[in-house]
């Protein structure tokens, strides 16, 4: 695993498939979180999006971030295989909220 920490955001290059047992970031997050996924699979015969985005989350809880009922915005793609091998992109990001909608 492979990440880094600046301002705010944490950035993970994840094996996959995705596991929580290897993981460990100094200190949780709190407060409200966006999440970025990008998959890269090993060919074009992969996990659907939906059931690896389930299992990232889960797999990232208590680790990265507190609870996954922090996680409000999720952006996600699946990209095409490439030479660096299978892997999960992650980015979490405190969540900034447009005024309006913290106003309401």
């Amino acid at each position: 695993m492979l990440y880094k920490v600046s301002r705010g955001c944490v950035k993970l290059v994840l094996p996959y498939p995705v596991s929580s047992n290897r993981y460990c970031v100094r200190a949780p997050m709190g407060g409200l979180i966006e999440l970025r996924l990008r998959l890269v699979p090993r060919n074009r015969i992969c996990m659907d999006l939906d059931n690896c985005l389930k299992v990232a989350i889960d797999a990232l809880k208590g680790i990265v971030y507190d609870d996954d009922g922090q996680v409000y915005r999720i952006t996600a793609e699946r990209a095409e295989p490439d030479e660096r091998g299978a892997r999960l992109e992650v980015e979490v990001l405190p969540l900034v909220l447009p005024m309006a909608l913290e106003a309401a």
